[in-house]
């Protein structure tokens, strides 16, 4: 028998929110004791908790890389479907977006397809600041980002390991 090893793809942030509905329904009709609802509520929090982990993370960056907030513009680079019936994902984008509003106030979200119709959400005058929420997102920005060498770029990856570049 032969065993192989694949590398696991990271999950994206995109892929965790979808569940945001159904955690939130399982810990609401449960009783109180029961173990599942324990569970529902302790992974409730733990997505609130990496909500907060990539606003540090981003401060940490601007940070690190001296950007003043004047002179930053952050896109959250997230397809989101205004109109769907649960919206969970809209919820936790407008959550990132209100809360890197505290540190720069030029913060929006950013439809990965706007992004591969000619780069229109990147700003050539300040340094953009993209955090990919979803893999299809972050496919699309590599490939703009070969045609946009001369723009000031640092990308973000909304994973558990929040991977940079």
């Amino acid at each position: 028998a032969k065993v192989g090893l694949q590398k696991e793809k990271e999950g994206y942030i995109d892929e965790f929110s979808k569940h945001l509905h159904d955690l939130r329904a399982i810990q609401a009709s449960d009783e109180t004791g029961e173990s599942i609802s324990y569970l529902a509520g302790a992974t409730l929090k733990s997505l609130e908790n990496f909500v907060r982990y990539i606003v540090d993370e981003t401060r940490e960056v601007l940070k690190e890389k001296e950007l003043k907030a004047s002179r930053t513009k952050i896109s959250l680079l997230w397809t989101l479907d205004r109109y769907e019936m649960r919206a969970d994902r809209l919820q936790m984008s407008e959550s990132i977006q209100q809360r890197l509003r505290d540190y720069v106030t030029d913060v929006e979200v950013v439809s990965g397809s706007k992004v591969r119709g000619g780069g229109e959400a990147l700003d050539p005058l300040k340094h953009n600041f993209v955090i990919a929420c979803s893999r299809e997102d972050y496919d699309s920005l590599r490939q703009v980002k070969k045609g946009h060498r001369d723009v000031e770029m640092t990308v973000l990856q909304a994973t558990p390991s929040l991977s940079r570049e």
